[in-house]
């Protein structure tokens, strides 16, 4: 039934993902370090890898994006060496191939924000889980990482850059890679998932939040109380699965 809906849609789906790349804004990657050190105390070597949301795409400086946030944090608690390596556009197979440039480092800790450039792309789920495999390993044997973290797809099925049905459609192939990287993982050794609350559900103390309000302005990317969050999350579960 999914694949006749698909197929009854694809001409609709084509015209909008065409007008979504021609009519959407273009975030640049916010300036800032890349690279440092910072704190005192035990030492800890970050690498944080990915895509453009990983590179901070959606506010106007590192310092407000994710690696700001996470090196902010760490380094209240560690003599932390921290590295930056993403790009917009980057997918998973974009990834693995700039490891296998990069010169062999150790590192403590992986935070890898990937999946979304796999989702938008024709890649079949088994394919996308042999990249990850392959990341994995790579980081593993090559930069001796001891956890790797991976963060959640987001919920692509909000992003207001997507028109309808385009983004029910985008929302339905998430889900399905998301359920995947999820199964993959918990046959992981050393590789970790990255949850998020659900911050787009009402209860009787929370009203429901606008997804104005947390992503960035051109609808598609995170905006600084994700980024903040998402910090806060990582550090939760980096001391919880200690």
């Amino acid at each position: 039934m999914r694949n006749i809906i698909l197929l009854l849609l694809s001409p609709i789906l084509i015209i909008q993902g065409i007008w979504v790349r021609t009519r959407t804004v273009r975030l640049p990657e916010p300036d800032g370090q890349r690279s440092g050190k910072s704190g005192s105390g035990e030492s800890l070597r970050l690498l944080i890898l990915g895509d453009s949301a990983a590179a901070g795409v959606g506010v106007n400086s590192q310092e407000k994006a994710l690696t700001g946030q996470v090196v902010s944090r760490l380094s209240t608690r560690f003599n932390l060496h921290w590295h930056l390596d993403a790009k917009t556009g980057r997918t998973t197979y974009d990834t693995l191939q700039v490891l296998k440039s990069r010169q062999a480092e150790n590192y403590d800790v992986v935070l890898i924000s990937l999946g979304v450039n796999d989702v938008t792309s024709r890649i079949a789920v088994l394919d996308w889980l042999e990249h990850c495999s392959d990341l994995a390993e790579i980081l593993k044997d090559k930069f001796s990482a001891k956890r790797i973290i991976w963060s959640d797809l987001p919920k692509m099925e909000k992003f207001t850059a997507l028109p309808q049905p385009l983004r029910w459609v985008v929302g339905q192939r998430k889900d399905h890679l998301r359920n995947a990287l999820a199964n993959w993982i918990r046959h992981q050794e050393s590789v970790e998932l990255l949850e998020f609350p659900n911050i787009f559900e009402s209860s009787e103390n929370k009203p429901r939040e606008k997804i104005e309000d947390w992503i960035a302005s051109d609808g598609y990317h995170p905006g600084e109380k994700i980024y903040v969050l998402w910090a806060e999350q990582f550090m939760q579960h980096l001391y919880i699965n200690d």
